[in-house]
């Protein structure tokens, strides 16, 4: 279950720790940016951006890297466990 390397950084690692940080300040923003950020997408995949793109923008769900549960274990991160989480960029 473990998504392209590149979706992963730029949804789990960026986009989600910018959109919970805006919304721990500012709690109802939370559907704005997702919003702002599904459009921006969606401008980049009808401008010819890469197919996964359009393949985020329609999973229902994201895979989330369970990091905690790495470090408890001392797993190496080869063995990396994933969970869904529900996609805050569907339309």
């Amino acid at each position: 279950m473990a998504p392209p390397q590149g979706i992963h950084d730029l949804v789990v690692n960026n986009l989600m720790e910018i959109a919970g940080a805006l919304a721990g300040r500012y709690p109802d923003i939370s559907p704005q940016l997702w919003r702002a950020a599904r459009e921006e997408l969606l401008r980049s995949s009808d401008a010819g951006g890469p197919p996964e793109v359009a393949e985020l923008l329609a999973a229902p769900v994201l895979p989330a890297k369970t990091n905690l549960l790495l470090r408890w274990t001392r797993a190496d991160g080869a063995d990396a466990r994933y969970r869904p989480l529900p996609n805050p960029l569907v339309g």
